[in-house]
């Protein structure tokens, strides 16, 4: 508050009648990962899977109100702050999937480190040169 004042942003866009909400997740989900997703975890607890695929991915990542790339930005922010370096790795590999360049991905980092913080910004850094170095290793 302290006298800032914000306007409310649009809402998002409701998605055409009938739309089956797991597949354009699942769509998505391929999109980001860059391969369709499987593991012990889902066999474990399919509602992991469930959960991702219908929320996260569907109904999360369906809305217009950012691109993919934007809230993959806002995600690598947020995960470098914590710090979840894991899950930090995942998400650059996203970024590069849904078209964000090295480049740009390094003039990120140099963001965070101007306007988040020098330790965010080399864990940023760091795991972008390895997921870099892994792809090229490929």
């Amino acid at each position: 508050t302290a006298g800032i004042t914000d306007e409310k942003g649009r809402e998002a866009t409701p998605l055409p009648a009938g739309t089956n909400i797991r597949e354009l997740g699942t769509k998505t989900q391929t999109e980001l990962v860059g391969r369709p997703v499987k593991g012990p975890v889902y066999d474990f607890s399919p509602e992991i899977d469930t959960y991702l695929k219908e929320h996260l991915f569907g109904d999360i990542f369906s809305s217009d109100l950012l691109t993919h790339q934007e809230r993959e930005l806002a995600t690598i922010s947020a995960l470098a702050s914590l710090p979840a370096p894991v899950q930090l790795r995942s998400h650059l590999n996203a970024s590069l999937n849904v078209g964000l360049s090295p480049k740009a991905l390094r003039e990120f980092t140099e963001i965070l480190r101007r306007d988040v913080g020098s330790t965010e910004a080399a864990l940023a850094q760091t795991t972008l040169d390895a997921v870099l170095a892994q792809r090229a290793a490929k």
